[in-house]
């Protein structure tokens, strides 16, 4: 027992890892390697096998395999966060990448608001640039280019000086 390094929980359909912890103090608590409980398959990962699957970090161990029949299945690295394991491949879920697109307009919105309030000590001038800024980010999410994959790609519009 004392080669145990983690106990990693996995759907037991999907094979996809719900959680891994640490080892408890107690020995007795440790379940049995494949053990099933609930909807959930517990195995066991010794100190070897953190070496064998090149174990740097659980996060990442989590995000880049599954279990199977056959054992533990590298999946690869996705492309970034925006991406989620769906029919054993790697695919944009655009619904949250398109949601963080949003937020981040949000905030460039909310924080030029100021701009267009009546006491704003902006001149008509700059009011009016300001006001084009303002609409060029509402327009951001009709001019996403199709292959977009990362919000980190998006061009802004430029914040009028």
């Amino acid at each position: 027992m004392s080669n145990i390094a983690w106990m990693v929980h996995t759907d037991t359909t999907t094979g996809f890892i719900t959680g891994v912890h640490s080892i408890p103090g107690d020995v007795t608590l440790i379940p049995s390697h494949g053990e099933v409980r609930d909807s959930e398959t517990i195995y066991l990962l010794t100190r070897e096998d953190e070496t064998t699957y090149n174990i740097v970090n659980v996060a990442q161990f989590m995000r880049t395999y599954h279990r199977d029949s056959s054992g533990w299945v590298f999946r690869g690295v996705p492309a970034n966060d925006f991406y989620i394991w769906e029919s054993n491949s790697w695919n944009l879920d655009s619904t949250r990448m398109n949601a963080e697109i949003r937020l981040q307009r949000g905030y460039k919105l909310g924080m030029s608001d100021w701009t267009q309030a009546n006491d704003s000590p902006l001149s008509d001038s700059k009011k009016t640039e300001w006001a084009t800024y303002r609409q060029a980010l509402r327009d951001i999410m009709t001019n996403l280019p199709a292959d977009l994959d990362d919000p980190a790609n998006i061009t802004w519009p430029t914040e009028p000086s």
